[in-house]
């Protein structure tokens, strides 16, 4: 697996705001903030209550 800090990973709305990823926004928003995830083999110890991987 790729560890930090060498590799992020973002969610698809910061890929798309930095077009990394090709879509729409609802009403042609942007996000204005990107969220970088760290990963490591041993996974995210965090409890983040908006995190997927949590």
């Amino acid at each position: 697996m790729m560890e930090s800090p060498e590799y992020l990973k973002m969610s698809l709305a910061a890929a798309m705001t930095l077009d990394l990823k090709d879509g729409l926004f609802f009403r042609n928003a942007k996000s204005p903030c990107i969220n970088l995830l760290l990963t490591y083999d041993s996974g995210c110890i965090g409890s983040c209550a908006y995190c997927g991987l949590s």
